[in-house]
């Protein structure tokens, strides 16, 4: 990350670039400081509708025109909202830098809002949250989370209910538009074979639109009192995610959740796999994650085993949980996670699009540019006390909140 350079413009639009000179691509996303957790229970889901609705045309282009016109070249377009931010993205080859920015500006000013279009669009949002319903493993975390963060908006989902989104409107979602999208929470970010004055002097031709000016988000505060929900479900798998809320990613202490974590789940080496699939055969999904937002995040342990195992399964974990509350890891083992860590985040910084996605997010969580050597070092610098102070801190059986989602079939 060291070939960054940034300008900020005078309504607050901040521009990031890093030249990566061997490429002869770019990775450009345009990123809003926008999200699920802006929303409320009366419009839940608005921006994820909004990234749809940005893809159906403009005054000029049709939506065929918008895939056209960056595919035509070999290159790609997408989006994605989360819960902290939104972003429009794009690859390309460098010599489409230009056009690609006309396209993605076009839609992000110009964009129709078309009620047809958005009469059409919630029904294949419909779909999307179907399909999202019928995967027990990817909504297993939306009903943690939503009982992690039960009295802040950080518990409303990114797809949104659907009875809230069929009754949105183009009035509805250009009033949250033109109030939430502004110009001081929005970031050009861009990386490959890219030159910084380029992309600034793109940036001043074609956003043009006078965005409004963001007041800023509120920060969360979280009330957190440990649930069990156990519901069931017809499938041939139980699924199970425990864990708690913990450490933001903008507080220095979270580097020793981010090794917690690690040493319980992440990869084959870590302590629930080999117990849980190698040693004992219990279950085939056994990992630990955290979801990082700015002022908290949502530690997990998640597994999918046969009904009958999942009290089994508790009762290792419970143990293991205990374990690592009470006694040292051993050098041996902190230094495996933390080399894992550190060659996760490597390999990962050999993709253009992680390179610009990390200097985005960077500028958005901290107003700076977190820089490589900068986050070795930190994880460098935890210690054996440190891991069991965040085991004890944190991971309390009594502290834990436990979703499980029971199979109907014995």
């Amino acid at each position: 990350m060291k070939n960054f350079n940034t300008t900020e413009l005078p309504n607050g639009t901040r521009i990031i670039s890093e030249n990566l000179r061997y490429l002869k691509s770019f990775s450009l996303g345009f990123w809003f400081n926008v999200g699920s957790r802006d929303e409320d229970d009366t419009n839940n889901g608005i921006c994820h509708f909004i990234e749809h609705i940005l893809f159906k045309g403009t005054k000029t282009r049709q939506a065929r025109d918008i895939s056209n016109e960056i595919e035509s070249f070999g290159g790609e377009i997408n989006a994605f909202t989360e819960k902290d931010q939104t972003c429009i993205y794009s690859r390309g080859y460098k010599t489409n830098l230009e056009s690609t920015f006309a396209v993605m500006a076009d839609m992000l000013q110009n964009s129709m809002f078309n009620e047809n279009d958005i009469k059409n669009e919630a029904s294949v949002i419909f779909d999307e949250i179907k399909d999202y319903e019928d995967n027990p493993s990817v909504i297993i975390y939306d009903k943690f989370e939503e009982l992690l963060f039960n009295n802040n908006p950080l518990r409303l989902s990114i797809l949104g209910k659907r009875k809230v989104v069929k009754n949105l409107n183009r009035a509805d979602l250009l009033k949250f538009f033109n109030k939430k999208y502004c110009s001081n929470n929005f970031i050009v970010s861009a990386c490959g074979a890219i030159e910084h004055n380029e992309l600034v002097a793109l940036t001043n031709k074609y956003i043009y639109r006078d965005f409004n000016i963001s007041n800023g988000r509120k920060k969360v505060y979280n009330n957190y009192i440990p649930k069990t929900s156990i519901k069931n479900r017809n499938s041939n798998q139980s699924y199970i995610v425990i864990g708690c809320p913990t450490y933001g990613i903008t507080n220095k202490k979270r580097w020793e959740i981010i090794l917690l974590s690690n040493i319980l789940g992440e990869g084959c080496g870590s302590r629930l796999f080999q117990i849980l699939r190698e040693e004992m055969g219990l279950a085939y999904q056994v990992n630990s994650s955290i979801n990082f937002f700015s002022e908290i995040s949502a530690f997990g342990i998640y597994l999918s085993t046969h009904p009958k195992k999942v009290e089994r399964c508790l009762d290792v974990i419970n143990k293991e949980l205990a374990k690592i509350r009470s006694v040292k890891v051993s050098p041996d083992e902190l230094k495996r996670a933390k080399e894992y860590y550190i060659g996760s985040l490597l390999l990962s910084l050999e993709n253009p699009t992680n390179r610009m996605t990390q200097a985005a997010q960077s500028l958005l969580y901290f107003d700076r540019i977190e820089q490589t050597k900068e986050i070795i070092r930190n994880i460098e610098s935890v210690n054996q006390g440190n891991i069991i102070d965040a085991a004890d801190h944190f991971l309390n059986e009594l502290n834990l909140t436990k979703v499980i989602f029971c199979s109907n079939k014995k």
